[in-house]
């Protein structure tokens, strides 16, 4: 799918509203990074943004994306993009985001991306519940963010057993599931 003339003039009424510069679209390449939405390289007077689009029924995706992406700058962890705008058209939605030169990582920075993403996920303060202000999702998938007082009561039932529900309504085998029903049981009783 390219970006027909109303989704370019919508993102660029969106970039232009969000940096109070004018812009156009003078070309949009298509861009890897997922299966999901469509994803686009979009450039206009010098400037590059990234692009992600979908059908409308996406614009909650992007919503909580955009949420996620703003918690992880203000957490201070590894760089992400920064969130330009968001909007929709008749029927597509789109997520623009600041555009990042990707370079595959070295040893020294796979390193220290992974001491950013430890230091990220440690707690500022053990107490605190786990969970998330709202709903998000995993791909397509939704899922709840409800609060717990523990790490593993959060994970055990808002990412393990959902994901086991469906896996199971897909014809996961009786066993399988039965194994991760225990691995969330193993969870309660050492990690309570």
């Amino acid at each position: 799918m390219d970006l027909d003339a109303e989704l370019r003039a919508a993102i660029a009424a969106t970039v232009g509203a969000a940096t109070g510069r004018p812009f156009a679209v003078e070309s949009a390449q298509p861009a890897g990074g997922g299966c999901i939405h469509q994803a686009w390289t979009v450039e206009g007077g010098g400037r590059r943004y990234f692009v992600k689009t979908n059908g409308r029924e996406a614009a909650a995706m992007f919503a909580t994306e955009a949420d996620g992406l703003e918690a992880l700058a203000a957490a201070g962890g590894p760089r992400v993009p920064r969130k330009v705008g968001a909007g929709e058209t008749v029927d597509r939605a789109f997520l623009v985001l600041e555009h990042l030169e990707l370079r595959s990582l070295d040893r020294a920075g796979g390193a220290a991306l992974g001491a950013a993403l430890a230091a990220l996920h440690r707690p500022a303060d053990p107490d605190a519940p786990y969970g998330w202000p709202r709903d998000n999702y995993i791909g397509a998938t939704p899922q709840a963010n409800q609060s717990h007082r523990t790490w593993a009561g959060f994970f055990a039932d808002e990412r393990l057993r959902p994901q086991l529900s469906r896996a199971a309504a897909r014809g996961m085998e009786r066993d399988l599931r039965a194994q991760g029903e225990k691995l969330a049981a193993r969870l309660y009783r050492h990690y309570r």
